[in-house]
């Protein structure tokens, strides 16, 4: 938000769309190893050793192939060099971050976790926001983001040593090919998510028949308010994530998916009036964006919809039905292209905002198809009771 008021639209538009870009590309860095780790971690805590030095080996790997494509594409050729670089290399020091922070989940430190992530976000805005009063455009906030995420990824290693020990032991014969087996999956549904949730982006860039980073910045500004009240279900899944991953029976996700999405609808219905909308606009962003409400209204229709889908993809996962979360991805990531493809050459930012709610909305519907079908992994409904069994 201090980015958008400082920069414009114009000058937010720009940072943003880099930023969509540096983040898939940084996705590939990670391709499911998180998630996966936490995962074995909690299952099966004393082969902690042997998982960590498959992990580290699998996302330095991924990280060294991300970075040699990057520098020799070039990033995106409408954006200046001087900008991607050091938002790329930002995002991939936050991703060393986030991996040692699932780490800490898979051994039930889920508080210490988010002390973590707090500590990331609180440096990179602390210092972004000193650094744009300095009177920085873009890149000079995109140093200051690399400066802040390479200091937290510093301090999350060192919280990790001292609240669990953090040691490699050497890995049996299989594990490298079975943690591989067992990620990619999960991967191709985190790749598919981030690039389809940044694709509002760079859909609006190319297809835009005013496709300036303007318009760019308007949607951008809007949706980053979507993005900032969707950490509170993802916070929520995140907790819930070692209970649905433990062996044998499993509390199923309805609960907590009924109380996510009632909650977002509520915030959702009360933007739609364009007064509430306009009231927010003015306190998170100032002036500059009054362009911007009536497509804060249209975006947050999305809420209740990617509320249900944090949740229900964090239980897939846990249940492991990594190949399932993948499929109800990639229909998220072909229908919000499809979308944009026919909204936003007639619509521009408006048309991106409905593409958006389509998306999230069938890939709801596709995820609570997922949960009801029965598979060889879990029992079907017999296990998905809105009361777990005493």
């Amino acid at each position: 938000m201090i980015g958008a008021r400082f920069l414009g639209p114009a000058g937010w538009g720009a940072y943003w769309s880099a930023f969509s870009a540096a983040q898939i590309l940084s996705a590939t860095a990670d391709l499911g190893g998180h998630l996966t780790l936490a995962r074995d971690v909690a299952r099966t805590p004393g082969a902690t050793g042997r998982v960590l030095g498959v992990s580290l080996r699998f996302k330095i790997a991924l990280t060294a192939l991300a970075g040699g494509l990057f520098l020799a594409s070039g990033g995106v050729p409408s954006l200046p060099v001087a900008l991607q670089y050091p938002l790329a290399a930002s995002l991939f020091c936050l991703s060393f971050t986030e991996w040692t922070g699932y780490y800490l989940r898979g051994r039930g430190l889920v508080v210490a976790e988010s002390l973590v992530l707090s500590t990331d976000c609180l440096l990179a805005f602390v210092l972004g926001a000193w650094t744009l009063s300095r009177g920085a455009g873009p890149a000079g906030l995109a140093i200051s983001q690399l400066v802040a995420h390479a200091a937290a990824f510093g301090l999350a290693l060192a919280a990790a040593r001292k609240l669990a020990p953090v040691s490699l032991a050497p890995s049996k014969p299989g594990d490298a090919k079975s943690f591989v087996r067992t990620a990619l999956p999960t991967g191709a549904a985190i790749l598919a998510s981030i690039a389809s949730w940044r694709l509002g982006t760079l859909g609006l860039l190319w297809l835009s028949p005013a496709g300036t980073t303007d318009v760019v910045g308007l949607y951008s500004a809007a949706h980053r308010v979507l993005e900032g009240a969707r950490f509170l279900p993802v916070a929520f899944a995140a907790a819930f994530f070692p209970g649905f991953a433990r062996p044998g029976r499993s509390a199923g996700p309805f609960r907590l998916v009924f109380v996510m999405t009632a909650t977002a609808a509520l915030a959702s219905l009360a933007l739609v009036f364009r007064p509430v909308a306009g009231a927010a606009v003015r306190v998170l962003l100032g002036t500059g964006f009054d362009a911007a409400p009536e497509i804060l209204s249209v975006v947050f229709l999305a809420f209740p919809f990617l509320s249900a889908n944090s949740v229900i993809s964090q239980y897939l996962v846990a249940r492991g039905r990594e190949k399932t979360n993948a499929a109800v991805s990639l229909v998220h990531l072909a229908c919000h292209a499809a979308a944009l493809w026919l909204l936003v050459p007639r619509l521009g930012a408006m048309g991106a905002a409905t593409a958006l709610v389509v998306a999230e909305g069938v890939a709801c519907a596709a995820g609570f198809l997922a949960l009801l079908t029965p598979c060889p992994a879990e029992p079907g409904l017999r296990q998905l009771r809105w009361r777990p069994r005493r």
